[in-house]
């Protein structure tokens, strides 16, 4: 038994338009040269038809298919449906009314929860744009909500848009252009909504890190303001040749190592200070591996406080500063960690000292874009969430008395 058969108008979701050639044979619309000589190639056999809110179904499609049934409609029609036809004829139209407020609601879900994120990954194109509402520039992150270029459409999806995003809504967002097609984006102001608690952020989009010569507010700026561990981003354009074997390296470098370690030993020197004389610690992992973070942590009787973190050596070592002694009676609990949290310089340096990726990644009719040298990074914390190098973490502790 032959398919139903149906138009469809525009190109729409890919795997809703492959659900649909299983269950009916589809004409493409948007593939003919001439689609009025299209449709009436077909008029006699079209039973169904798919279209969009923006698009719509114009009175002189519905003339082209006498057999029509159904039009089926993404979106909500503003007036692009000939409804009186449609009644005239009984075909059924439908639509997807919670369509934009699903993709509103999102976006707002996304910003109530950037502060949860301990690691924060942002992939999207990015560009330098202005902000709604006074129009200050910053590094803007591209999102999929395409605008309307239907007026009224476009009103009521910035009108919805703007509610979620509360009465600040206009300085949340922006616009761009991207392949003849305007985009909503969303501006710092937007990030900076919420916080970032040594949180670990790569925003791989081009221009996430670009101040466009000190006149635009990048993300960086506002996550390291918000308390942010790491950041990494692009000072501009940036081929995915280069970004993706880059990010790649950087959750690489992240991810927890195999190393063993199944103890740590401390050796104090002098071994017996005396009151006032300082010591210096040395932690000594086994089996030895290099890189591998140590983190010491002193606390003396009097008060005294010591933190540090220091990655191993080839001999599985770190040496740490000189503390300074303690008065008559004053006991210091010395315990080192390895293990756990890993700075964000571990994933730039696995970045910059990888030979491939300034090698074989390299654009050679594009330099600029092809090579590490758009890649941006700072370092505030050295405990940003998630992050570690090793899942074993060891740790022993001694006692020094003065």
């Amino acid at each position: 038994m032959a398919k139903p058969e149906i138009v469809v108008t525009v190109p729409i979701y890919a795997p809703v338009l492959a659900e649909l050639g299983r269950e009916f044979t589809v004409h493409k619309l948007w593939t003919a040269r001439d689609p009025d000589v299209f449709m009436q190639e077909m008029s006699r056999r079209v039973r169904g038809a798919v279209t969009t809110g923006l698009l719509g179904f114009s009175h002189s499609r519905f003339a082209a298919l006498p057999k029509l049934e159904i039009v089926a409609c993404f979106g909500t029609p503003q007036g692009t449906v000939d409804l009186e036809v449609a009644r005239e004829r009984g075909v059924v139209v439908t639509n997807t009314p919670d369509l934009i407020t699903e993709t509103v609601a999102d976006l707002a879900k996304l910003r109530d929860e950037l502060g949860s994120c301990g690691v924060l990954y942002i992939s999207s194109h990015g560009t330098i744009s202005n902000e709604l509402n006074v129009g200050a520039a910053g590094t803007h992150i591209t999102t999929e909500i395409e605008v309307p270029s239907d007026p009224t459409a476009r009103d009521q999806l910035s009108s919805s848009l703007f509610s979620s995003l509360g009465g600040d809504g206009k300085a949340a967002v922006g616009m761009t252009t991207h392949k003849g097609k305007s985009y909503f984006t969303l501006s710092p102001f937007f990030f900076a909504k919420a916080d970032y608690p040594n949180t670990f952020v790569y925003a791989d989009a081009c221009n996430s890190a670009d101040t466009n010569g000190g006149t635009a507010t990048t993300l960086n700026e506002i996550v390291q303001a918000k308390g942010a561990g790491g950041f990494f981003g692009w000072k501009g354009p940036i081929s995915t040749k280069v970004s993706n074997p880059a990010a790649d390296q950087i959750f690489s470098a992240m991810a927890p190592k195999v190393a063993s370690n199944s103890s740590v030993t401390l050796s104090i020197n002098p071994p017996a200070p005396g009151p006032g004389q300082s010591y210096v610690v040395t932690a000594t992992l086994s089996p030895a591996a290099a890189g591998v973070e140590m983190q010491l942590s002193v606390r003396g009787t009097d008060g005294f406080t010591r933190d540090q973190t220091l990655t191993t050596n080839a001999a599985g070592q770190v040496t740490f500063t000189s503390i300074p002694g303690g008065a008559s009676g004053v006991t210091d609990k010395v315990t080192v960690s390895a293990g756990g949290a890993q700075d964000s310089n571990a994933a730039g340096n696995a970045i910059n000292n990888d030979p491939t990726l300034s090698k074989v990644y390299k654009l050679p009719w594009s330099p600029a874009d092809g090579s590490l040298s758009q890649f941006d990074k700072f370092t505030r914390s050295n405990d940003y969430n998630l992050a570690c190098n090793n899942a074993n973490v060891v740790k022993t502790e001694t006692i020094v008395k003065f």
